[in-house]
């Protein structure tokens, strides 16, 4: 299954949800930007469509609250 909320987010728009995160922390994310390759794709968005049909599942939290609670989980378990 694909596992998602079927709204497409680019690479660096997860990078600068993250770094958010890492500045209120007082920390810096260290990013090397480099060209695309021809097999990368710009945005990515998962249709999770099957799996809500088969179990009635869908996604409940939207990615920037996810990376929110995971960065956050992250600095609790792993100081």
């Amino acid at each position: 299954y694909n596992v998602g909320s079927g709204v497409g987010h680019s690479t660096n728009a997860v990078l600068a949800m993250i770094d958010g995160h890492a500045r209120a922390s007082g920390l810096v994310a260290e990013v090397a930007h480099k060209p695309a390759r021809p097999f990368d794709v710009s945005v990515n968005v998962l249709d999770c469509g099957r799996l809500e049909a088969e179990t009635g599942w869908k996604a409940q939290i939207m990615l920037p609250d996810g990376v929110g609670r995971a960065w956050h989980w992250q600095a609790r378990t792993h100081p």
